[in-house]
């Protein structure tokens, strides 16, 4: 993760979401999931959806960390292709930002809350 700009804040929550999902997180998709978390969803989701996305992070539901969970469920949901077609690195940023506002928030609401409730 030595790519990420240096906020300590926003590498811990890189480091854990690293923990969430198990695996070490490439620089790649690190890049995004640090975009996803810093600017809160609103650039990849409408308004309508980020803000529920923020609604369901404030209330703290069962977890803390949330969002962490908002950025598995995205590459769950939205990361098939990369898998599928093995995309380098830059190919896998551009992906994941053409996707930007193309992404269903209830689609991946639903996926993270499926195995909380």
């Amino acid at each position: 993760m030595t790519n990420i700009p240096r906020s300590n804040i926003l590498h811990n929550q890189c480091a854990l979401f690293s923990f969430v999902f198990q695996k070490e997180t490439p620089i790649e998709l690190s890049l995004d999931i640090f975009r996803w978390i810093l600017l809160c969803f609103k650039r990849e989701f409408p308004e309508a959806d980020a803000l529920r996305m923020w609604e369901a992070c404030w209330a703290h539901y069962q977890t803390d960390y949330f969002h962490l969970f908002l950025c598995v469920a995205i590459i769950a949901v939205y990361g098939e292709d990369v898998v599928q077609q093995d995309l380098p690195a830059d190919e896998m940023l551009l992906h994941f930002s053409s996707l930007s506002m193309h992404m269903s928030g209830h689609v991946v609401l639903r996926k993270v809350l499926s195995p909380l409730v």
